[in-house]
Parts: C-alpha cells; sequence; structure tokens
C-alpha cells in the first residue's frame, strides 16, 4: 500500500466491503487503465492511488483544502447519463424470485394495510422522489419486511436503486 499499489484480489475486496461488486469485464477495464504489471509478477497489480484520484476528480477538485472559495460545478450530464440509462437486467431465476418477493409483500400490505407512501415521503425531505439505501432498509425492518434471504434482498435492491442518483 505504501507503493500505491495492490495486488488485484486486494482491490476487489475493498470494493466488495464497500457494496461494489464488478463483472469479470469491468474488472478487466479497470486492470486496463489502472493496471501495473511488474517484471516477473504474477499477479495482476493495480494502482489504486489513480483510480481514486480519477474518481474524486468527478466530485471535486484535488487541494480543494487551500482554496476555501472554490466553487465545486455540478457532475457533467455526460457522466451520469449513460449509468441511467442502463436497464436492469435479471435472470429469468432472479425475475422469478423478485416476483415472489413483490408477491408476498403486496399481500402482507393489504393484509396489515400499511401505506408505504407517506414513511417514504417522510425521508424524502426534499420532495425529489428518492431515498437512501439505508432509509429504505429502514423502512422495511420498521415492518418486518426484510427479506431473509441476502440474495432475495440484493434482487430488491437491484430493482429499485437507481445507480445515476449520487446522493
Amino acid at each position: 500500500m505504501r507503493k500505491n499499489i495492490v495486488t488485484g484480489e486486494q482491490f476487489k475486496r475493498v470494493l466488495s466491503n464497500l457494496g461494489i461488486y464488478l463483472t469479470d469485464a469491468e474488472f478487466n477495464e479497470i486492470v486496463n487503465i489502472y493496471g501495473h504489471d511488474p517484471v516477473g509478477s504474477r499477479e495482476q497489480r493495480i494502482k489504486w492511488m489513480t483510480f481514486c484520484d480519477d474518481v474524486d476528480a468527478i466530485f471535486t477538485k484535488k487541494g480543494i483544502d487551500k482554496d476555501p472559495l472554490y466553487r465545486v460545478p455540478q457532475i457533467d450530464k455526460s457522466i451520469i447519463e449513460p449509468i441511467k440509462s442502463v436497464p436492469v437486467q435479471f435472470t429469468a431465476e432472479e425475475q422469478n424470485k423478485l416476483n415472489q418477493l413483490l408477491q408476498s409483500y403486496e399481500s402482507a400490505f393489504k393484509s396489515k394495510r400499511v401505506h408505504l407512501k407517506p414513511l417514504f415521503e417522510d425521508f424524502d425531505i426534499t420532495k425529489v422522489g428518492y431515498v437512501t439505501k439505508n432509509q429504505f432498509t429502514r423502512i422495511l425492518k420498521q415492518f418486518d419486511f426484510i427479506p431473509k434471504d441476502d440474495h432475495a434482498f440484493n434482487l430488491l435492491l437491484k430493482r429499485y436503486m437507481d445507480k445515476g442518483n449520487l446522493n
């Protein structure tokens, strides 16, 4: 880590700890851009500090602490729009499992007479139609609607999370 280089496995582990899971194609793209290949190395190495600098450059300016009057510009739509326009894709098995989960929610909401909209509106202070993942989870926990199966919960998040929402 002192040389700002980690192995590919360490890089994947850090991202997975943050809840970011890469496909093999996505990881290979990162290796192509940020890979470091020392002579005689048998494992992939990633220049993680360069990766972090590039990600930070999207949101802020390096050294902003030295210029407190600097106004950070809004994020360019060309960065966000490709993320938003990618449709969520499920396998047939995932789609069936998600449909079963949603049907069980529907019957539970009807039987318990739960109205979710006001609960979400309480968290949506700015009235833009978005809540955070933690707020979403909190509302589901309040009525014991969290699926016992982590895979089912991840499907639910995959279906309803807006990847283009950076908040």
